[in-house]
């Protein structure tokens, strides 16, 4: 079994889709599981968010990949996807 394993991703859930996806093109090995542990940073309502997480996200909207790509249909995520064993 292939695990890839991630941590503290603070909504960077597509980038870590993305890696995986490199990878198993660039070396023909099949991830058979992704393992996240830290901070993933999902957060459905972005009107519910912490001052910490509303600081990083002026910064950087990244931090708020999730509501970005998961929330609702999203062509890029969707391709992303599909093209994964996981």
């Amino acid at each position: 079994m292939n695990v890839a394993v991630f941590a503290d991703v603070h909504g960077r859930i597509l980038l870590a889709f993305k890696v995986v996806e490199r990878y198993q093109r660039e070396t023909g090995i099949q991830i058979d599981l992704i393992l996240q542990c830290g901070d993933v940073g999902i957060f459905p309502d972005v009107h519910r968010l912490d001052k910490a997480t509303l600081r990083h996200a002026d910064e950087d909207d990244s931090e708020l990949g999730f509501s970005q790509h998961f929330l609702y249909p999203n062509r890029e995520a969707d391709q992303v996807l599909s093209n994964l064993t996981c």
